[in-house]
Parts: structure tokens; C-alpha cells; sequence
């Protein structure tokens, strides 16, 4: 019976740890990323009056771009946003066109690079500070600060689980997507 249990919660604990490092794109979907960043570059000039649906203003705008465990969910929930159109028929042709089969597939492959990318930035820095600030702390703060510093504090927590694999996978590339994100 308990041999039975054992092996059964091993292979659980096997599978959750897989999965939590469980690789979200290849060097491959990076590569394409980039393309489709350097491709689309100047769209909102190209249609000044559509609604891109990616517009971050302010740390309250910013908050509205995570998911609710504090992973980026810019590119999803801003590409869900815009409306049909001229400007959206090229955004998801360019994507298609770069080897991705859908806005969705983008979407997400996107906001998982993104993690990677601030994970990468965020190497080193120590963030116990922002892991030992208590209720108490973020109460004693006024109110607009507290909510930065909870969608602030919901970030780092997101990036320190980012998978190792996806890091190594964006590392090599990370020049590359500095220059097209300029």
C-alpha cells in the first residue's frame, strides 16, 4: 500500500518539477519574435487612429498587463484588445508570416520571452527586500503606493519562477532583442 503511494507521489513530484521548468519556446520562437518586433515596427504611425490595444501608461496601466500571478500578459491581453482592422490584419499577418500560427500562439510565446528578458535583467540583484516586506509595511504606505508596490512585488515573484531553461534559451539572443526593442 505504501510502496503504491510512494511511487505514485514520486512520479506526481517528477511531473510538477518537470513542468515548472518546463522550457515555453525555442531559439527558434525568439528568432521569429524579433522579426515580427522589427517588422511591425512604426505600425502605430502607420495607423495613428487604431487602438493597438499595448498601450502601458503608469504603473496602474502596467498592472493591467500581468496575469493574476504576476506574469507579463502584455502582449496577450493587448493583442485580445484590438479591434478589427486594417492595423490588426497586418499585426496577425506578420505573425502568421513569421512562423507563428496564430495571434494567440504569438500572444503567449511573446509574454513568456518577456519574462525571460526582465528575469535575465533582474539576475543578481538582490530581492529579498521586496520578499520580506510584510502587510504591515505595504499598509503604512499611502495608497497609491501600495498598489505599485503590490503589482511591483506580484513581478519579482513571477520572475523568480521563471524556468531556468527559457533564461538559457533567450541568453544567447538577448543582443538581438535589445536592438529591436530600441
Amino acid at each position: 500500500m505504501f510502496h503504491r503511494f510512494g511511487a505514485v507521489l514520486t512520479a506526481f513530484l517528477i511531473f510538477a518539477t518537470a513542468q515548472a521548468g518546463a522550457k515555453n519556446f525555442s531559439s527558434s520562437d525568439v528568432e521569429n519574435f524579433i522579426k515580427v518586433a522589427q517588422q511591425l515596427e512604426g505600425i502605430d504611425e502607420r495607423y495613428p487612429d487604431a487602438d493597438l490595444g499595448l498601450n502601458i501608461d503608469g504603473p496602474e496601466g502596467f498592472a493591467e498587463f500581468l496575469d493574476e500571478d504576476g506574469s507579463f500578459a502584455v502582449f496577450s491581453k493587448g493583442l485580445a484588445k484590438m479591434p478589427a482592422g486594417p492595423a490588426r490584419q497586418e499585426v496577425s499577418s506578420t505573425i502568421k508570416s513569421n512562423g507563428f500560427a496564430s495571434m494567440d500562439s504569438f500572444a503567449s510565446i511573446a509574454d513568456d520571452i518577456m519574462m525571460a528578458y526582465v528575469a535575465i535583467e533582474m539576475e543578481g540583484q538582490d530581492m529579498s527586500a521586496m520578499n520580506q516586506m510584510t502587510p504591515a509595511m505595504l499598509a503604512s504606505m499611502p495608497p497609491a503606493v501600495q498598489e505599485q508596490m503590490k503589482t511591483i512585488k506580484l513581478l519579482m515573484s513571477a520572475v523568480q519562477k521563471v524556468p531556468a531553461e527559457d533564461v538559457a534559451t533567450l541568453k544567447p539572443l538577448k543582443g538581438k532583442l535589445d536592438k529591436a526593442m530600441q
